[in-house]
């Protein structure tokens, strides 16, 4: 009865911050800690009634694993820290699918974490939302091309679906999932691609021979290959909302309270300098680098999904007044992630696990 006590609260709690994502643009702290208290608390004192740990353990790992997960999106940009935790608050007072509501949904149920479900659910769900919306503030800028270049690199793709059917299939004859991970690192560790791909296809091909599992072998490229254009295509049309579709230039002086700043600002060799890279690009000049930065930087400004403040506004506009910074700024338009978010816990609940199902379908 408390699973289902806990989950009617979150879905409250989720259609709530919905409301507030919508109206406000902002999902409240007091909202998210407080539900995130109730839920990690009553399933704390019901294992303490009850003498059994097994649930509690089952609680910290959902929560600890949404949490990394939702700090690691935080960090790249991908949501802004309400939407990390709203999926925190969702994971401590739903950390399994409720047992009462099996037979009345008879919902797909995964291995993994139940707070991964809905992480997973979401994403598909709002993938087509996000595609589209994309595409129509992108395409005037960048045209057809530049929005397909996902799925005209299908090659690649190909290639990276191979190297993980051929993992795959290795697991499958030495029957141990263990052995995915080992045997794709050995993989690409293979520097040219001709000869990855002919190793990948080797091991692909000898494996279902051996197993006997050609259909599945089959499937399983399939899937990866679907799987990988569909991610690879979503982080494209990410990126380009991000550096294009979602960023506009406009005047210091027209800057207002809550605005997104969509560029850093920062002082090196005594003047005032800007990065205009999105965090995903970023990233990936840290993980070249190895985090090795040529020069030291004095960031002034960054920017932050709660938005721009009074004080800071002041501070920009005294650095256009003193003649240091250029009267003109990006700024972004925020995405509220929020009714995606209770669209993928709704669906968690009613269908199990989507990424489960439809590869079933497939």
């Amino acid at each position: 009865m408390i699973e289902v006590l806990l989950l009617l609260t979150a879905l409250a709690g989720a259609t709530y911050a919905s409301y507030s994502d919508i109206k406000h643009g902002v999902i409240p702290n007091r909202l998210a800690f407080s539900l995130i208290l109730l839920g990690l608390g009553s399933y704390i004192i019901y294992s303490l009634y009850l003498r059994d740990y097994s649930l509690l353990i089952e609680v910290f790992k959902s929560f600890a694993l949404i949490f990394i997960i939702g700090y690691l999106f935080w960090l790249i940009g991908g949501w802004s820290a309400g939407d990390a935790k709203e999926f925190m608050f969702l994971a401590a007072l739903v950390p399994r699918y409720p047992e009462t509501l099996k037979n009345l949904f008879d919902p797909v149920i995964a291995p993994y974490p139940f707070s991964l479900t809905m992480l997973l659910n979401t994403f598909i769900l709002i993938f087509p939302f996000i595609a589209l919306y994309s595409i129509l503030l992108t395409y005037p800028i960048v045209g057809l091309r530049g929005m397909m270049k996902p799925l005209l690199d299908y090659r690649n793709t190909a290639r990276i679906a191979l190297l993980l059917t051929a993992a795959y299939s290795v697991a499958g004859l030495a029957n141990t999932r263990a052995a995915v991970i080992p045997v794709l690192i050995l993989l690409v560790m293979i520097k040219h691609h001709r000869a990855q791909t002919a190793m990948a296809a080797t091991l692909a091909v000898a494996s279902a021979l051996a197993t006997g599992g050609h259909v599945t072998t089959a499937k399983a490229y399939v899937f990866s290959f679907i799987l990988l254009t569909g991610i690879r295509f979503f982080i494209h049309q990410i990126s380009l909302s991000l550096k294009k579709g979602l960023r506009r230039e406009i005047q210091i002086t027209e800057l207002e309270e809550g605005m997104i700043l969509g560029e850093e600002i920062y002082q090196e060799d005594g003047r005032i300098m800007r990065d205009r890279r999105i965090i995903l690009e970023k990233l990936t000049e840290f993980l070249k680098t190895g985090g090795r930065e040529k020069r030291k930087r004095n960031t002034i400004l960054r920017g932050g999904a709660a938005g721009l403040t009074e004080k800071e506004i002041k501070k920009l506009q005294e650095l256009v007044a003193e003649g240091k910074l250029e009267d003109k700024i990006v700024i972004t338009r925020g995405i509220p992630f929020a009714p995606a978010i209770l669209i993928g816990f709704t669906a968690s609940i009613i269908a199990g696990d989507l990424l489960l199902y439809l590869r079933g379908a497939v």
